[in-house]
């Protein structure tokens, strides 16, 4: 996400966190990678940050709890998190959720290759919802203060069909106008680190 400039021009400190070592052999040169869960106790000795960054992550978490306590952990007081993932319950998430792996992996890309080929993870959806009340309390119970929360609407997942594609086009304009939450299809949340702690353990 960063480029090798800014991050030398700007002494910054630039971790990439990721259970699979496969994954982070993909990152360039002047990324320091560390190849475990971010609740993990080496995560947390990895530290402290200024800012913790996820995009596309949030929906492979399987225990939300544990994972947003490992990133208030991961940084400084005062420090910031931002999450960037889709949510629930726009229609392609729901395909992708109940379908099996290869399949929704093939009817959501509009072709025949494997889950392998185009780097598909299993997905889960936890905790990836519009704003909403539930949501802002989840996060503030692992021990955030949300500084902002942003539902988005629309996607491109139909364009091999047009005519669908503007069915949906036309849905997300209507639902943005009215702000239904709960039917975006994505999201982001900037969530500062809350002084003291939260419980990390009452949301599943």
């Amino acid at each position: 996400m960063l480029s090798h400039d800014f991050v030398t021009s700007q002494s910054v400190r630039y971790l990439v966190i990721d259970v699979s070592a496969e994954e982070l052999a993909k990152a360039p040169p002047h990324v320091e990678t560390l190849a475990t869960d971010i609740s993990n106790p080496a995560a947390r000795a990895a530290g402290p940050f200024d800012l913790v960054i996820t995009r596309w992550v949030l929906e492979h978490v399987q225990t939300p709890d544990r994972f947003h306590t490992g990133v208030r952990e991961l940084l400084h007081a005062g420090g910031t998190a931002v999450h960037l993932f889709p949510t629930l319950y726009s229609l392609p998430f729901v395909i992708n959720r109940i379908l099996p792996e290869g399949l929704s992996a093939r009817v959501l890309s509009g072709s025949g290759r494997s889950e392998r080929e185009q780097g598909k993870f299993p997905a889960y959806y936890r905790w990836c919802r519009g704003p909403s009340p539930r949501q802002m309390s989840r996060f503030e119970q692992v021990g955030f203060q949300i500084e902002e929360y942003v539902g988005f609407f629309g996607h491109h997942y139909f364009e091999r069909v047009p005519a669908l594609q503007r069915m949906e086009d036309r849905a997300a304009q209507v639902l943005a106008a009215r702000r239904v939450t709960a039917l975006s299809t994505y999201a982001w949340i900037i969530a500062r680190k809350s002084p003291g702690g939260g419980d990390g353990g009452k949301h599943g």
